[in-house]
């Protein structure tokens, strides 16, 4: 038997493998492998939750549909992808910078032997790879979708709140566990900026 993948997955899979290989060799080029917390601080974005909230609202996108009609609520919801590409793209950036930390952190736990910072750096390390494997997927959905609208103008419009949810992933969920995975790191680890970096995140 056959199996025959759609299109549309063999291209978000291809995307998702090219941006991941770019973004690698980037990192390898002009990246240390590892940052201490106050080398990682300064480049955290802050991240706006509560917008990415009301965006995948799926009662306040209705309401904009019923209010604005199909044609406006497409228009509308080009801003409004706009402004969540960001703010997921903010989410990954981060990530990446707080997993850094954490794998220098985890090998310092295990030279040391403090299972109680091993414990906090492993679970940061699992929470990020979670954020960035989730950021990306509604990346490259966001950028099929926009794609997709260039060729064919009257395309329906994307719903955001449908990228809110993958599978297990809870995209405002999963980077508030993050955070909270980094604080409890960065009190582990006996680091004095967690005050910085609580307003980062």
């Amino acid at each position: 038997m056959i199996v025959r993948f759609p299109l549309e997955l063999l291209l978000a899979f291809t995307l998702i493998f090219l941006c991941r290989l770019a973004w690698f060799l980037y990192r390898q080029a002009h990246f240390p492998a590892d940052r201490t917390l106050e080398e990682v601080i300064p480049f955290l974005r802050p991240v706006y939750r509560e917008e990415v909230e009301e965006l995948t609202d799926p009662a306040g996108e209705e309401m904009l549909r019923l209010n604005l009609g199909e044609r406006q609520f497409a228009k509308e919801q080009k801003r409004r992808m706009g402004r969540l590409l960001e703010q997921v793209q903010r989410m990954a950036h981060n990530a990446g910078f707080l997993r850094e930390w954490a794998r220098r952190e985890r090998r310092t736990a295990w030279s040391l032997g403090d299972e109680q910072r091993k414990a906090a750096s492993e679970r940061l390390v699992a929470a990020c790879i979670e954020v960035r494997g989730g950021a990306c997927a509604i990346q490259v959905a966001l950028h099929v979708w926009r794609t997709k609208a260039a060729i064919y103008p009257p395309a329906r419009a994307l719903w955001l709140s449908s990228l809110r949810k993958i599978v297990s992933f809870d995209v405002v969920f999963s980077y508030e566990r993050m955070a909270e995975a980094a604080m409890e790191l960065g009190l582990s680890a006996a680091e004095n900026f967690q005050q910085a970096l609580e307003q980062r995140l």
